[in-house]
């Protein structure tokens, strides 16, 4: 995918002509950078954004409430170099709805226009837990795989690896982790954020963002890379759309079904209970006819029976 044609201007070493500039000599430098911090609340983005522009110019907090509620870029000059870097909201554990949190993270490709010189994912040295792989999901799904090609996995925490490189902390963490650096091809950074006065961290992924940018042919992450993924994502919700559509109306004709099925069935039931009705009244009438019938042969009974027993006391008396 083509990359922005507003390129940095190259900065070459002071007494060297290009054409003997080799792979030998010092990195390629570039006038204008523009960095993006991307990453979950809590991870440390704001205070990396301090130490790299050398200022506290983002808001910190302790608390596992997100601070930044919205896209905010700083800027500052470093040897020479005028470096914007723009800080995002976290991806969760944030008062923003997930849909507000998408729509600022793509105001970033604007604050940072025409678009970042390299996407900082900024992981907290520690344990990789699924929110953390649900983060790198979330934003390959917002920027699509061609920002990877543009991406440095930054580590903060730096003073937690006491006396391991980063390389056997990669080791010892999994393979989820190590999957996260390799897709962003292999690219990855320590800082240690309490030491802000320590500026060779700076100085080192400032080196690393050069040769990231060289390799990308001076170019950045465009609005048409994110227009790209927004129209590929935009096809996606149309198919689940339709989809969801098509299980709409299978539902209501399965519910029509379902509700003529009942009426019939309620048809029937209510004509078998009107002929059991039927049928029960005509045995009660029945049985009430065979009742009266005895009432009235005992009655008459009763009234023949002084009869008799005074005809046979007469009988006994001859």
């Amino acid at each position: 995918m083509a990359a922005s044609s507003d390129r940095g201007e190259l900065v070459r070493p002071a007494g060297k002509d290009p054409r003997e500039t080799s792979s030998m000599d010092e990195p390629l430098r570039f006038s204008d950078i523009r960095i993006v911090l991307l990453g979950k609340t809590g991870v440390g983005k704001s205070s990396t954004g301090n130490t790299i522009l050398g200022q506290e110019v983002f808001n910190v907090s302790d608390s596992a409430q997100s601070v930044t509620m919205e896209c905010i870029k700083a800027r500052a000059e470093l040897d020479g170099c005028k470096v914007s870097v723009v800080d995002t909201p976290g991806l969760f554990d944030t008062d923003l709805t997930e849909t507000a949190v998408i729509n600022r993270l793509v105001e970033c490709i604007s604050l940072s226009c025409p678009g970042p010189h390299v996407f900082l994912l900024v992981l907290r040295l520690g344990r990789f837990i699924q929110e953390d792989q649900q983060t790198v999901k979330r934003l390959q799904w917002i920027f699509g795989d061609e920002a990877s090609k543009y991406t440095i996995v930054l580590f903060t925490g730096g003073d937690r690896l006491r006396n391991r490189t980063i390389e056997e902390y990669l080791k010892e963490a999994g393979n989820g982790l190590s999957q996260v650096v390799e897709m962003c091809g292999g690219r990855h950074h320590v800082f240690n954020n309490e030491n802000m006065a320590d500026r060779s961290q700076v100085t080192e992924l400032m080196e690393k963002i050069f040769s990231l940018v060289s390799e990308n042919g001076s170019g950045c992450y465009t609005n048409e890379m994110y227009a790209s993924v927004e129209r590929a994502i935009q096809e996606r919700e149309n198919e689940l759309r339709s989809e969801m559509e098509e299980l709409r109306n299978e539902m209501q004709e399965r519910e029509e079904e379902l509700r003529n099925v009942m009426q019939e069935r309620e048809g029937e039931l209510r004509s078998e209970m009107d002929e059991l009705s039927k049928a029960k009244n005509k045995e009660i009438d029945q049985l009430s006819l065979r009742l009266r019938e005895m009432v009235v042969k005992d009655v008459k009974n009763k009234k023949k029976f002084p009869q008799i027993r005074k005809v046979a006391e007469q009988c006994k008396q001859q």
